[in-house]
């Protein structure tokens, strides 16, 4: 799965998912070590479901895989900022792609906290099979990093 949301930002960034040279494994790597995180929901529902999540984004939201993987993604907004998540995904929808997102989002407990440089893409852009969204998202301001 994780192969194919690469695939799909490549597609649309021009470049992979960020991981260092020296990594054997990556999606292994991208999966568990990233220091960003990175996150899936299904489409073709009014509401769309998270599919992915690596370690990161679970830090982040505080939820087990299980938990995160049945959670609605609008949820990962609070109330007063769902809307102008939403007008995000839908200009993803058109565009494919959208970058340079930081604000707010809100764990399991309630506690909001920020999101840093968000990008998110369309999974099947440009096809009639579009099969859903996909963000990746730093917990803290990001460092630069050389990508490949």
């Amino acid at each position: 799965m994780l192969a194919r949301i690469d695939d799909c930002y490549r597609a649309l960034s021009g470049h992979r998912l960020y991981c260092p040279d020296t990594i054997a494994d990556r999606y292994r790597w991208l999966h568990a070590h990233a220091p960003y995180a990175i996150l899936a929901h299904d489409a073709g529902t009014d509401d769309p479901v998270f599919f992915y999540a690596n370690r990161c984004a679970l830090h982040c939201f505080k939820y087990s895989e299980r938990e995160m993987l049945s959670l609605p993604s609008r949820l990962s907004a609070g109330p007063s900022d769902r809307a102008e998540r939403q007008r995000l995904l839908e200009t993803v929808k058109r565009n494919g792609f959208a970058d340079g997102y930081s604000g707010p989002r809100v764990d399991k407990l309630g506690n909001s906290f920020l999101i840093h440089d968000g990008e998110i893409w369309q999974l099947g852009f440009g096809s009639a099979a579009a099969w859903g969204q996909a963000a990746l998202f730093w917990p803290s301001p990001r460092q630069t990093v050389a990508l490949d």
